[in-house]
């Protein structure tokens, strides 16, 4: 598997176990502005992983 994939399944998975958790399993009147946050960075940080994942390396097969 190419260091590509790797480090953004990497991204994936520390973003479920993370940030996932707090954004939107945790719902309550008082953390609205870090559930805003966090959710924008699971969103982000997904978004992220999903154009490493789809980068053409330099390793490139004929």
């Amino acid at each position: 598997m190419k260091k590509n994939k790797i480090v953004a399944l990497a991204i994936i998975a520390f973003l479920i176990l993370v940030p996932f958790q707090w954004a939107y399993f945790d719902i309550s009147i008082k953390t609205q502005l870090a559930q805003a946050i966090t959710m924008a960075i699971v969103i982000i940080g997904a978004v992220i992983a999903i154009l490493i994942f789809n980068k053409k390396s330099d390793e490139a097969s004929h």
